[in-house]
């Protein structure tokens, strides 16, 4: 779409109802596109075959650059960074799985399980997950070498699965909302901030990481 105007430059029909006959007008549609330049990644869950996406530089045509049966993400968290995409994929709806894929290629780095899939924010050099099955919130490592779990705890309030978001000020404030809930974790302040932490400050993140300063319970909720 031209921003100057609202003219429709070009476009790219990602949803098939033939691949989908049991729901053959879709279902959720709950993730943003991934954006790298001209190239964008197409996720939405349910077994639905994801799409990389390159636009030309006239923005007059769209071609499709590969496609991932893996990275069917859920409900959001796909990040990439310095040419890879982490996140988690759906197996069925009270399961899954977390991947990296290599971001041109489409190449699986890692598939790894760490108790179910769930949401995914980066800030800070760290990768911040919620996997909803447990309710347990990871530090991890962006390594496409593996799903590396720095740290953990388990968000104790409520006694079953949640589906949650979690925010990033990117200034060491972090929070996993749930429909009831919201845990803020304070992370205390450090003399500097570093793309590419050292280990020594991997291992001081990891010692600070559990100190969850408060729940604030979202109006209306128990």
């Amino acid at each position: 779409m031209d921003p100057e105007n609202g003219e429709i430059r070009t476009s790219y029909k990602y949803f098939d109802p033939s691949l989908w006959k049991w729901q053959p007008k879709g279902i959720i549609w709950a993730n943003s596109p991934v954006v790298q330049g001209n190239t964008i990644f197409l996720s939405i869950g349910y077994d639905y075959p994801a799409k990389m996406l390159r636009v030309n530089d006239e923005v007059t045509s769209i071609e499709e650059v590969y496609t991932d049966t893996l990275m069917d993400n859920h409900h959001h968290g796909l990040i990439e960074l310095d040419g890879y995409l982490y996140g988690s994929y759906w197996i069925s709806n009270g399961s899954g799985g977390w991947a990296c894929l290599d971001w041109n290629t489409g190449e699986a780095m890692y598939d790894e399980s760490w108790n179910s899939k769930g949401g995914m924010v980066y800030a800070d050099g760290m990768l911040y997950v919620y996997e909803e099955k447990r309710r347990n919130v990871g530090l991890v490592k962006p390594d496409p070498s593996g799903f590396q779990v720095i740290s953990s705890f388990q968000v104790e309030k409520g006694k079953t699965s949640l589906r949650a978001f979690l925010g990033s000020t990117g200034v060491g404030h972090h929070a996993v909302r749930t429909t009831h809930f919201m845990k803020v974790i304070f992370q205390a302040p450090r003399k500097s901030f570093s793309e590419k932490p050292s280990a020594r400050s991997l291992g001081y993140r990891a010692s600070i990481f559990t100190r969850v300063s408060s729940e604030i319970c979202v109006p209306g909720s128990p």
